[in-house]
């Protein structure tokens, strides 16, 4: 039991210190504030105010009882003092310590779906990318930079809908979230990217803006191949499909089955490559072909590659994206982001 007491003073302990970094931006109040609802949200694993309360209650607060622990939160929630942007920019600063010139900053596109609340604003149809199925939601984007193989740092994760007042259109929100990140990094890290960007404006303006990327092409886009003799412009897939990959290696399967395969053969090269009238920008190709997979996996990359070692280094750069999915998972499952009842968007 005096282990267990120990236990839950140290991560009290922990969450003061975190909370510590914010003095500057946040008063005494809001300190507090954010340490019970940090407490009240691992405690509950729930992101429902009710049920954050009974687990902070008694805890950090003087509150009789859980329904007073719930007004006083939700009070602090609703003081126009409280502004996530303030804390935001801590939180950036902070990140300083970890982004280097290599670090992958991940973004990815999720939903977020509420099939019976018909009377949230700016509701609109999105597809679960879990079960295929259409329903009524928002959009997610979430941005992460991943540190090392088991540590990443969560940096954006905002909601957005096609009906709001102000929306263009995705790649708009997309290049927005891109901007305000590779702005608080002073244009470290790489972008790492799904599809979903491959788009010939959006690749002129992140080469305008001097962020460096790795981006997964569809396959049906024009490149202009640079062998350092001749320059031709050529469909990727149908170019690649006549080239034999140069080089090889075994990846480790992440989850390995009892008794079945332990690694799989990944075979990939690397092109130089400029988009048609920007022949002036250097850009490469990088191709991966993983054993039994009926299409090899295209991505276009402008961080400067001189032997295999770097293109194989990007390819695994890019697998690592999948690590973003598991950070939704862990939203949605851990702390039922969907759960969430409110009449605002944001």
């Amino acid at each position: 039991m005096r282990d267990i007491k120990c236990r839950a003073y140290d991560i009290l302990h922990k969450i003061d210190n975190y909370v510590k970094n914010y003095e500057d931006e946040l008063d005494k109040p809001r300190r507090k504030y954010m340490r019970d609802m940090i407490l009240g949200t691992m405690r509950s694993g729930s992101l429902i105010l009710s049920q954050i309360a009974q687990k902070t209650q008694g805890i950090t607060d003087r509150c009789e009882n859980s329904h007073q622990t719930e007004k006083r939160l939700s009070y602090n929630l609703n003081n126009e003092r409280w502004s996530i942007l303030g804390m935001r920019d801590v939180h950036y600063r902070n990140m300083h310590l970890y982004v280097t010139n290599q670090t992958l900053i991940i973004l990815d596109l999720s939903d977020i779906q509420k099939p019976y609340g018909r009377k949230l604003p700016d509701l609109k149809s999105v597809r679960d990318g879990s079960t295929g199925e259409i329903g009524l939601g928002y959009h997610l984007i979430s941005g992460i930079m991943k540190i090392n193989k088991r540590m990443i740092l969560p940096l954006w994760l905002d909601s957005f809908s096609s009906d709001e007042v102000g929306f263009k259109s995705q790649n708009a929100e997309i290049l927005d979230v891109i901007k305000a990140i590779f702005s608080a990094t002073n244009g470290l890290g790489v972008l790492v990217y799904d599809r979903d960007l491959d788009a010939r404006h959006i690749f002129d303006d992140l080469i305008d803006m001097h962020i460096r990327f790795v981006i997964r092409l569809k396959g049906d886009r024009f490149l202009v191949f640079n062998d350092g003799k001749n320059m031709e412009k050529a469909i990727v897939n149908k170019k690649i499909a006549n080239v034999n990959l140069r080089y090889s290696t075994m990846i480790p399967v992440k989850r390995p089955r009892r008794g079945g395969r332990t690694h799989w053969k990944l075979r990939y090269d690397y092109f130089p490559v400029t988009l048609p009238r920007r022949e002036s920008d250097e850009l490469y190709l990088v191709v991966g072909h993983r054993e039994m997979k009926t299409e090899p996996i295209y991505l276009l990359v402008n961080v400067p590659i001189s032997c295999p070692k770097d293109a194989l280094k990007w390819l695994k750069g890019y697998f690592s994206r999948w690590g973003i999915e598991d950070t939704f998972r862990f939203w949605k499952q851990k702390f039922g982001l969907e759960d969430i009842r409110t009449t605002d968007i944001d």
